[in-house]
C-alpha cells in the first residue's frame, strides 16, 4: 500500500474537512481515488467516502490516505462505480501512476 502523507493542525477545521482535503491531494496528485484513511485514535470519525481506521503510531494532525485492496467499498462509491469497472474484483486492480517521492509505512 502506498500512502500520501497529509498534515493539518488547524484547530478551527472540522476532522472531516481535513479528510476531505487529503482525498483531494491524493486524487490529484495520483489520478486514482482512495479508499481508507489512518488517522490518530483521538480523530478516528465516520466518513461518508472513505474508510477511517485509528493507527496507534499515528500522532493528532497526521493523516494517511491511501488505497487498500482488502478493504470493502464504502457505501457512498455504490453499485454503479463497482460495475463500470466490470465486477467487484476490479478493484484489485488499483495502479498508481509512477511516484517521484516513495514514503513506506509499514502497517500491522
Amino acid at each position: 500500500m502506498i500512502y500520501l502523507g497529509w498534515y493539518d493542525d488547524d484547530a478551527k477545521k472540522k476532522v472531516i474537512t481535513k479528510i476531505d482535503e487529503a482525498i483531494e491531494r491524493y486524487e490529484r496528485k495520483y489520478k486514482a481515488t482512495p479508499n481508507i484513511c489512518l488517522v490518530s485514535e483521538k480523530e478516528l470519525v465516520e466518513h461518508p467516502r472513505i474508510k477511517v481506521r485509528a493507527a496507534r503510531h499515528l500522532r493528532p494532525s497526521y493523516f494517511y490516505v491511501g488505497f487498500d485492496a482488502e478493504v470493502a467499498i464504502p457505501p457512498a462509491v455504490g453499485v454503479h462505480e463497482a460495475t463500470a469497472l466490470g465486477s467487484w474484483s476490479g478493484l484489485r486492480q488499483h495502479t498508481a501512476p509512477p511516484i517521484k517521492h516513495l514514503y513506506i509505512l509499514i502497517v500491522e
